[in-house]
């Protein structure tokens, strides 16, 4: 099963796409912040295969920019962010795939399957 950090500060936009990537069969490890996000990277908690970073609302300083970026490693990075965002935000994730306000949770499922490759990785069903 595909493991996603899902770093959304706002809480109902959290559990929406957090439930939508859960139906879409995805283990998904959600916070609000990128320090806890870092957090759960540097206790080796999660080990994701992508990650949806909202930096819309959230104050993060450029240092943890790039201890997410360096703590996920080459995996895909969806950053979701708004019009008047920080330019140098980009530079800094160097994200797989950019959103930008306003989208759906849908878009976000899709940009999750895009940057995958296309795979939705879930759980082996057995009959009986």
């Amino acid at each position: 099963m595909a493991q996603v950090l899902l770093v959304v500060n706002d809480w109902r936009e959290r559990a929406l796409i957090l439930a939508q990537l859960q139906e879409e069969g995805y283990t998904v490890h959600a916070v609000s912040t990128v320090p806890w996000a870092i957090a759960l990277l540097c206790r080796g908690l999660i080990a994701p295969d992508v990650a949806i970073v909202d930096v819309v609302g959230q104050d993060v300083a450029e240092r943890d920019l790039v201890t997410l970026r360096e703590l996920i490693g080459d995996a895909p990075l969806v950053l979701c962010t708004g019009v008047y965002e920080r330019a140098d935000t980009q530079s800094i994730l160097a994200p797989t795939r950019v959103l930008v306000r306003p989208f759906r949770v849908q878009d976000v499922v899709d940009a999750v399957r895009e940057v995958l490759g296309g795979r939705v990785l879930t759980q082996e069903v057995r009959d009986g």
